[in-house]
């Protein structure tokens, strides 16, 4: 296993574990919407970058 992938497990340990003391204390629905809301906001915000390199040129 390389550094990299280690790190990456570890981060999503620590936000699994956010995630868990969240609902300890909130309740599972708020954590999940919430948590539910940043995945969609993410997504989105993926959709709307603009792929460096694709050899398309944008007019003006």
């Amino acid at each position: 296993m390389t550094h990299g992938a280690a790190r990456r497990e570890d981060e999503s340990g620590s936000s699994a574990a956010v995630l868990t003391q969240a609902a300890e204390e909130q309740g599972t629905t708020p954590v999940a919407l919430v948590a539910g809301a940043a995945c969609v906001a993410l997504a989105a915000a993926g959709l709307l970058t603009p792929v460096r390199g694709s050899g398309r040129t944008v007019s003006r």
